[in-house]
């Protein structure tokens, strides 16, 4: 069968693979229906085979730019360790859980920082002179010095990517960007900055992709203005997710379709196919004696408080009943002060909110001892988790509460899965009102809706029969077909 390739773009998230993202979804979805996928990628990621393994994606190829400039050709991966490195026989290791530290002469000689999710892999060191950073070390996962970043007093001034063998294959000078390489790239050894080199690059790659195999880029303003700028022959289909409000792009010429996640979107030759599969995984909450209800706390923070008002009438009405928070970093810490304030009075002065969040007011009363703390223990705070973490969530829960105006599709996919009722604020293709869940006008609404289905069990049981019917919507036989209407279109599949 004709290989499939997927163009990411995940420039934006420092050396990880994003959360929730189409092209790693679409290359699952490929790849179980028997399907040979390439990924073309253009971003640094030193841990990228680690990636690979969470997202079960082993069997998938992939072309790096990085790869081809560092001249690596290795594919397996290999454990660096501390005694890799020379280190002055005065410094001594203090370790800690995310990161060992590199002491000498009670002064900070390096952190050693290590994978979050192998923490026997280093993935990074940083020396420091008088407490500045002078120089990085990132840790490719095949076992070797990636790439070395220079500081001058904490401000970087270079940084150099080198080859398995420590050969610096290309320098990158700052602030002005001018990019110098070993070898000689299209008649020249010295560039303007990256992206006149990476685009050069990049545009070359793509030419030499079989003209019958089909090549699905997503579509950001980062790759647009690529296109747009560059004679791209290949016909491309973009895959367009409402989070990233690319609606008003100008289309390049080669982008023959439109692939979005947005059912209400209308552009031409576009095709609607949901980014996520349902995997169907009978939740598990009956199993528990906890009643879990998961929260996506991603609102303002006057709306949070309402929430939390609401969640705070549940769990003091049974004391089994715990709220799951996914929250993001950014607001985090507003949500944890909301919950030790809120858990004092269910009664808050809305004037104790101003515009910039919490008030000092508020967050005093935040230092000032519970007075039912249990209340406040149940809330289980879940800062920025991963899909996997949220899988396991998912399974456990009640209910899903998600009453953000773009409610997080990844999410009501899993409640689909797990077969458990959705709340939600607004319309979304993954809620039937009144059937596998509710859409609810006024936030003041939520706490009778959750306990409609707490207090009877063939409520709850209804809602879960009829999210089995909608979950096979989902199925990843469903939204494979919806593909292959899309490829007969641009690219049809040979055999």
């Amino acid at each position: 069968m004709t290989t499939i390739h997927i163009l990411p773009d995940w420039h934006e998230n420092e050396q990880a693979m994003p959360q929730g993202n189409d092209s790693i979804h679409q290359a699952q979805l490929f790849q179980s229906q028997g399907c040979d996928v390439n990924l073309l990628l253009v971003d640094y990621l030193t841990r990228l085979r680690s990636m690979f393994h969470t997202k079960n994606l082993d069997h998938v190829t992939y072309w790096s730019l990085y790869d081809d400039i560092q001249e690596v050709g290795l594919t397996d991966t290999r454990v660096v360790a501390l005694q890799d490195f020379s280190w002055p026989e005065t410094v001594y290791f203090v370790e800690m859980p995310d990161q060992i530290v590199a002491m000498q002469d009670d002064k900070l000689f390096a952190k050693i920082q290590l994978d979050g999710d192998n923490l026997g892999q280093i993935v990074a060191i940083i020396f420091y002179e008088n407490d500045y950073q002078k120089t990085c070390l990132d840790i490719d996962d095949r076992g070797f010095v990636s790439r070395t970043t220079y500081f001058v007093n904490g401000e970087k001034t270079a940084v150099d990517y080198l080859t398995p063998s420590g050969e610096v294959a290309m320098h990158v000078s700052l602030p002005d960007q001018v990019v110098t390489t070993k070898e000689t790239w299209f008649g020249a050894k010295k560039f303007a900055n990256t992206t006149v080199l990476f685009q050069a690059i990049l545009k070359q790659k793509i030419s030499k992709i079989s003209d019958e195999a089909p090549l699905i880029v997503t579509q950001t303003d980062v790759i647009n203005q690529f296109l747009l700028e560059n004679d791209i022959q290949h016909d491309i289909i973009y895959s367009a997710q409402e989070r990233r409000e690319t609606s008003k792009m100008t289309l390049p010429q080669c982008v023959k379709a439109v692939v979005t996640d947005n059912v209400s979107t209308t552009m031409v030759n576009q095709h609607y196919i949901p980014t996520f599969a349902t995997i169907l995984s009978e939740g598990k909450s009956q199993e528990t004696a906890n009643l879990d209800y998961y929260w996506v706390a991603d609102q303002t923070i006057a709306q949070q408080l309402a929430v939390v008002s609401q969640f705070i009438t549940i769990l003091r009405d049974n004391e089994h009943a715990r709220v799951i928070v996914d929250t993001p970093v950014a607001l985090s810490q507003a949500v944890t002060n909301l919950i030790e304030t809120s858990d004092q009075s269910t009664d808050i002065d809305d004037e104790l909110l101003d515009n910039n969040g919490l008030s000092d007011e508020l967050k005093m009363a935040g230092n000032q001892p519970a007075t039912i703390k249990t209340v406040a223990e149940r809330f289980i705070i879940n800062i920025a988790p991963t899909e996997e973490k949220q899988q396991r969530a998912i399974e456990k829960v009640r209910v899903l509460v998600d009453l953000n105006t773009q409610p997080n599709a990844y999410l009501q996919t899993l409640a689909l899965s797990a077969l458990i009722p959705q709340i939600n604020a607004v319309k979304t293709p993954f809620v039937l009102a009144n059937q596998n869940g509710f859409i609810i006008d006024d936030v003041n609404e939520l706490s009778a809706k959750i306990q409609f289905y707490q207090r009877n069990i063939n409520d709850w049981a209804f809602a879960k029969n009829e999210a089995f019917k909608h979950s096979e919507n989902y199925y990843d036989t469903v939204l494979w077909s919806k593909w292959q209407r899309v490829f007969d279109q641009v690219k049809p599949l040979g055999e």
